[in-house]
């Protein structure tokens, strides 16, 4: 069945008005929004960042978080704001909202961790890029998300 943009949009406003539910829906028409999170290590860092550079990965990459500073030249090297929040355990969902908030803020899609140690998953989606695999990225979705997972490229 092939149907317009408009008539979907009618059709689900339509359906979930009367089951008073909402939804998001998105034609793909911009960029996704990626923020990637780091620690100590660069090298995957650097590859996203190159890549991205020279067009291989389609996408927008407006923030880089990490726990520490020591990265921060790369990410301005690239444009890229970096911000650090320092988690301990007593500060780590204080943290993680204001980590949340900032990334809401910036209509963040997609979350990469590049070789970050980490107890908990980060929000909205996980992709994990390993050096030696930097050609696929596995991710998961949460159920909560609106955004669908990408595969790097």
């Amino acid at each position: 069945m092939r149907c317009s943009q408009e008539s979907l949009q009618r059709a689900l406003d339509e359906v979930c008005g009367r089951l008073e539910l909402e939804y998001q829906l998105e034609w793909g028409t911009r960029p996704k929004r990626l923020c990637i999170f780091v620690s100590k290590y660069d090298h995957v860092l650097w590859e996203i960042l190159l890549r991205h550079k020279a067009g291989e990965l389609p996408c927008d990459i407006p923030l880089i978080i990490s726990n520490h500073a020591d990265l921060q030249p790369i990410a301005d090297a690239f444009g890229v704001r970096f911000e650090v929040f320092k988690v301990t355990k007593a500060t780590k969902p204080e943290v993680e909202a204001a980590e949340m908030k900032l990334m809401e803020e910036l209509e963040i899609d997609l979350v990469v961790r590049a070789r970050v140690k980490s107890g908990g998953q980060p929000p909205r989606h996980r992709c994990d890029v390993d050096r030696h695999r930097s050609s696929r990225a596995t991710c998961r979705s949460s159920p909560t998300s609106s955004a669908r997972p990408t595969r790097a490229a």
